[in-house]
């Protein structure tokens, strides 16, 4: 996704669609409450803040995901994947 300087969001792809302006519509509908509903009905989350979940899963507000981990911390946090992958690609 590209967000120009005038606020349009628009992927590359829609650069090479048959008809750019549909395809530039169509991104634009997506991140819209309407578009929101249908994606939920889909079974998938909507980037659209505040957007309805899908049937059966809980919020997307609600998940828990992983936190971050600073730059510094991500060698000692890995659990030794780093010095695996280095065993195996050398390095």
């Amino acid at each position: 996704m590209v967000i120009d300087v005038h606020g349009h969001v628009s992927a590359p792809e829609s650069l090479y669609a048959y008809n750019p302006l549909a395809a530039r519509l169509y991104e634009s509908w997506l991140f819209t409450p309407q578009a929101a509903k249908v994606i939920a009905t889909e079974g998938a989350y909507s980037a659209l803040r505040g957007s309805p979940s899908p049937t059966g899963l809980p919020s997307y507000g609600s998940i828990n995901f992983l936190k971050p981990i600073p730059f510094s911390q991500v060698e000692s946090a890995d659990n030794g994947a780093i010095q695996a992958a280095k065993k195996y690609w050398g390095g």
